[in-house]
């Protein structure tokens, strides 16, 4: 029996702001408009210095998702990032919506950039991806017995090839340091345990 989606992790509830903060925000416009959303903060010190702070505010955050098919492979993308002008292999992953939460976004995201569809979702431990530049929380999820349906939905500037790999090997390229993505490494390790539990390999 599948097991339900899980639309949370335990610590999802750990990204809210410091009750009292030690730098305080005298002025704030945007650097870069939405969707975006870079600001241009002046900010001061616990030191009393002040400071002028480009970074990006929390937003609604992204998801990642790592699909699993029912035997054991691992549903990839590999896809081109001009600012590394490298071809890379990452998970699928994207903003989270207006009025979305993040279960529904993680079964878009899959849907739309591998095809596929889970049978569950299990939500992982969410990080902060670049917290000295960005406020933006990442949710990643575990998706389970992915099934291929269709061709992918791309937008036009996606340069993406859909990668099936066995889980072994997958693992295997992760210990070597050929995985370069961080967002597909850190959910690589959150979700080990969890893979072990029903995969051998």
């Amino acid at each position: 029996m599948t097991d339900p989606d899980t639309s949370e992790h335990p610590n999802w509830q750990s990204f809210q702001p410091n009750p009292v903060q030690p730098w305080k925000t005298l002025s704030s416009s945007d650097g870069i408009p939405q969707p975006h959303g870079v600001q241009v903060a002046q900010v001061q010190t616990h030191l009393g210095e002040e400071y002028r702070y480009v970074y990006r505010p929390r937003g609604r955050g992204a998801v990642f998702v790592l699909p699993i098919t029912a035997s054991g492979e691992v549903v990839l993308i590999r896809q081109y990032r001009y600012p590394t002008q490298q071809t890379l292999l990452e998970v699928p992953a994207g903003a989270i919506d207006a009025g979305e939460i993040a279960l529904v976004a993680g079964k878009r995201e899959l849907l739309e950039e591998t095809g596929g569809v889970a049978e569950s979702l299990e939500a992982l431990p969410a990080y902060f991806a670049s917290p000295s530049f960005s406020g933006s929380v990442f949710y990643p999820f575990v998706a389970w017995d992915v099934e291929i349906l269709h061709p992918p939905h791309r937008e036009a500037t996606e340069l993406i090839e859909t990668v099936v790999l066995p889980l072994s090997e997958v693992y295997a390229m992760l210990e070597r340091g050929e995985i370069l993505d961080g967002n597909a490494c850190l959910l690589l390790f959150h979700a080990r345990k969890r893979i072990l539990e029903r995969f051998t390999f």
